[in-house]
C-alpha cells in the first residue's frame, strides 16, 4: 500500500541552488530515519524501506569510483573472510557409486532390450538419464570437480541482487535518479559507484537522522513534497 505524507516544502532558492543547468540536480540528500532512508531530490521527498541492499547502495555512493569487495559489503562488521576450500558437489565415493549403477544399468537395459521387454527398458533408461544429469552437473571441462560456491560467490550472488532491488526501488519514486544508479553501480566480486562522463555530476549528502525532518501525519499533499512507501518491501 502506498502512503502520502505531508512534509516541509523545499525553499524555492534552496532547490534552485541545487539544480544543474540541465535541470537535474546538483545533489541529493539522504538520511536514516526509525522509518528508513529519506531521499531529497529534484524537489521531492521519499521514504525507501531499510535493507541490506538501501544500505549497501549507500555505502557505494558514499565513495564514488571506490571498489568494495561484496564479502565487504554482506558483512560490513568484518567478521568474514574468503573461504576458497569449497566440497566438490559429489565426492569420490559418490562418483564411483554413480559410475558402477550406470555400468549395471545399460547391462539392464541391453538384456531388457533382447528381450522385448519395454517397462524393464523404460524403467532403466529413466535411472539412466537421472545419473547422466548428476554426473555432468558434478564434473566439469577435462574431467574436474565442480565445486559448491564459495563464500566469495556467494556473497556476489547476494549482493548483486540486493542491489539492484534497491536501485528498482529508487527508481519507483525517483526515476531519473534510478536511471543514473542502474548505468552507474557496478556489481560482481567488487561493487563500484562509478557514474560515466556523461552521467548526471551528482553531489551525495549522507546526513544523520534529523527528527524535525520527518513527517508526522498523513493527508493532503497540497502544496508539500510526496513523501511515499514503495509497493516493494
Amino acid at each position: 500500500m502506498t502512503e502520502l505524507w505531508t512534509a516541509t516544502p523545499l525553499v524555492a532558492g534552496e532547490l534552485a541552488n541545487r539544480r544543474t543547468s540541465s535541470g537535474g540536480l546538483a545533489s541529493v540528500v539522504v538520511r536514516r530515519t526509525r522509518r528508513g532512508w529519506v531521499i531529497e531530490h529534484n524537489g521531492t521527498i521519499a521514504i525507501l524501506r531499510a535493507g541490506r541492499g538501501m544500505q549497501q547502495l549507500i555505502t557505494l555512493v558514499s565513495t564514488p569510483r571506490t571498489e568494495v569487495h561484496a564479502l565487504e559489503l554482506a558483512n560490513p562488521s568484518g567478521t568474514t573472510q574468503h573461504t576458497t576450500n569449497s566440497a566438490a558437489v559429489l565426492d569420490a565415493n559418490a562418483k564411483n557409486a554413480f559410475r558402477r549403477r550406470l555400468m549395471d544399468l545399460r547391462e539392464n537395459l541391453a538384456e531388457a532390450e533382447k528381450f522385448n521387454d519395454i517397462e524393464r527398458a523404460a524403467r532403466a533408461h529413466t535411472e539412466i538419464d537421472v545419473l547422466t544429469t548428476a554426473l555432468s552437473r558434478a564434473i566439469g571441462l577435462g574431467g574436474r570437480d565442480r565445486r559448491l560456491g564459495s563464500n566469495t560467490e556467494q556473497a556476489r550472488i547476494n549482493v548483486t541482487r540486493a542491489l539492484r532491488r534497491a536501485i528498482s526501488h529508487v527508481a519507483d519514486t525517483h526515476p531519473h535518479l534510478g536511471t543514473h544508479l542502474d548505468r552507474s553501480i557496478r556489481t560482481g566480486t567488487y561493487c563500484v559507484y562509478n557514474p560515466a562522463p556523461n552521467e548526471p555530476n551528482l553531489r551525495w549528502q549522507i546526513r544523520k537522522p534529523d527528527p524535525h525532518q520527518l513527517p508526522r501525519s498523513a493527508g493532503s499533499v497540497g502544496g508539500s513534497q510526496r513523501v511515499t512507501w514503495p509497493r516493494h518491501g
